[in-house]
């Protein structure tokens, strides 16, 4: 029985001692693939697997190059929003102008006709008076 327990300790210290290995090498690696500059890195002190880092750094790549275009076309989206509103603009601006050259003219033309009406009723009233005089 003794031996049994001694067999059984030694099991466990020596699993306890593959698991703290395994997670110092596991911790290792996910510093080096949270790292942000990779060109700091120094390929000896990666313990792991490097094929699983330059995966990461490539799929990383391929993200940012995957937001540049969604970016890109978000920018295109709003010049062709801000054109067609300016566009818009510019027709509104065009017509507000010509209804105000109409109602100038409308009232510069009217005062006219008033005028020359005036006129022609006053020259009447004065062929009148003349008659009567």
């Amino acid at each position: 029985q003794l031996n049994e327990t001694e067999n059984v300790l030694q099991f466990g210290l020596f699993s306890l001692t593959l698991m703290y290995f395994r997670a110092m090498t596991l911790l290792q690696q996910s510093k080096f693939a949270h790292e942000d500059d990779l060109s700091k890195l120094h390929t000896s002190k990666i313990i792991g697997n490097t094929n699983s880092i330059s995966r990461q750094v490539r799929q990383k790549e391929a993200r940012e190059r995957a937001m540049t275009r969604a970016m890109e076309r978000v920018r295109i989206g709003e010049k062709l929003i801000a054109d067609r509103k300016q566009s818009r603009n510019k027709v509104e601006r065009e017509k507000l102008r010509k209804q105000v050259y109409r109602i100038k003219v409308e009232s510069k033309n009217c005062v006219t006709i008033q005028r020359v009406y005036r006129g022609h009723m006053g020259r009447r009233a004065a062929q009148k008076w003349a008659l009567i005089r």
